[in-house]
């Protein structure tokens, strides 16, 4: 679930933002991913609009954050938030089912850039963890107002 606010600028260009929050707990808790996950993701959106649809590509950097990861692997059940730059390039479509209303699909790849990052593993010694990029397909639906 999560909320977009769109600023169209003309006809062809708009400024957004969206944050995303996945309220189930994701499954793996390790060093770099775990818990529950708030995106935020802020760019530009170009497209062609009609009377009754329209089609965009877009590009937004953001962020993507882990409410649970592990950075001491001797205390298994506390971790800590993760956040790491996050980048959402794709497109989709708008359905105008009124002049306030309409109803969006949007596909992007978010790529997710995992920073460098120290974990103590069981025997104490602190290790480097080196940095990694992992692409994601990510399909939204949603019903949004128009002002």
């Amino acid at each position: 679930m999560g909320g977009r606010l769109t600023w169209n600028l003309n006809r062809h260009v708009s400024i957004e933002s969206v944050f995303t929050y996945f309220p189930r707990k994701h499954a793996t808790v390790n060093f770099q991913e775990g818990g529950r996950i708030l995106q935020g993701l802020f760019g530009v959106k170009f497209g062609i609009r009609r009377e009754k649809a329209g089609v965009f590509v877009k590009f937004r950097p953001g962020f993507q954050s882990y409410s649970l990861t592990l950075d001491d692997y001797r205390k298994a059940f506390v971790g800590s938030r993760f956040t790491n730059p996050a980048f959402d390039v794709g497109g989709g479509v708008e359905f105008y089912t009124s002049r306030s209303t309409l109803l969006r699909v949007d596909v992007g790849d978010v790529m997710v850039h995992f920073r460098r990052r120290t974990v103590i593993f069981p025997d104490g010694t602190p290790r480097s963890i080196p940095s990694f990029s992992t692409h994601s397909i990510q399909v939204l639906t949603g019903f949004a107002f128009r002002f």
